[in-house]
């Protein structure tokens, strides 16, 4: 399980609660899930999520590893958000 929030009182707070009902280890800051190497910046707040490693794997799976790479990025305009 990945427990995320800028509040580090409530990550704490959910951890004790688990921990009352679970058996669980933790494991600190996350550095995969998914198949995503997680990259966080905490001087500028950001987190960075990458898949790089995973899309080399599924291209020499192809045998198409040498095809031309190219980057794409979000717009600048496009945010993250909890609400459904």
């Amino acid at each position: 399980m990945l427990i995320a929030s800028k509040n580090m009182s409530k990550i704490n707070n959910l951890k004790n609660q688990l921990s009352c009902e679970f058996k669980r280890k933790d494991l600190n800051a996350t550095k995969k899930i998914l198949y995503m190497k997680t990259q966080r910046d905490q001087n500028v707040d950001k987190l960075y999520l990458s898949q790089r490693k995973y899309l080399e794997k599924v291209l020499e799976c192809f045998g198409i590893q040498d095809c031309k790479l190219i980057s794409t990025l979000l717009t600048t305009h496009f945010k993250l958000s909890l609400a459904l």
